[in-house]
């Protein structure tokens, strides 16, 4: 009788593993699947959201989502902004995607109107985080911005006194 019980689990435990395995789409076919983002598509994704291409649950996004800022850390903007929306289409709406699809938009050269724009999402979803807002200042300053990126800054200093 054990015998037969273990038997039956360990059938189980494989059938529900290849299951899983099946079901989860590969990271280079979401990539692939996941078109570039021009300045266009970018502002028309952070301001309307994402269509999602099913819904394969918070691992696969997160998944993506690491893999965004991978790509935001070796300064590669259209990579990491093909990852950022993988996640959108393939799992829950992430604040923290919009948010690194404005960094990425900018290390990307993507226009000031579609970075503002995943920032404007990130801080509507986000809107006690201060550093959705800092970086958004950060930005703004590197595209020569400063009196807009003081007033982000001052946000986020609103939010957090002690941010850094």
């Amino acid at each position: 009788m054990l015998k037969t019980i273990l038997i039956a689990g360990c059938c189980w435990v494989i059938a529900t593993a290849a299951a899983a395995a099946v079901a989860q789409p590969s990271v280079d076919a979401a990539i692939a699947d996941t078109p570039n983002l021009d300045s266009a598509g970018l502002a028309a994704l952070c301001a309307n959201g994402s269509e999602r291409k099913g819904n394969w649950g918070k691992a696969v996004a997160r998944q993506m989502i690491k893999l965004g800022w991978d790509k935001i850390g070796s300064n590669d903007g259209p990579a990491a902004l093909k990852f950022f929306a993988a996640a959108l289409e393939m799992g829950p709406e992430r604040p923290d995607a919009y948010w690194g699809m404005g960094i990425a938009g900018h290390i990307a050269g993507r226009d000031s109107t579609a970075v503002d724009a995943c920032f404007t999402k990130t801080q509507a979803l986000l809107p006690e985080v201060p550093g959705g807002f800092a970086d958004h200042g950060r930005v703004l300053e590197s595209r020569g911005k400063p009196k807009l990126a003081i007033e982000k800054f001052r946000r986020a200093l609103s939010i957090d006194p002690n941010f850094v």
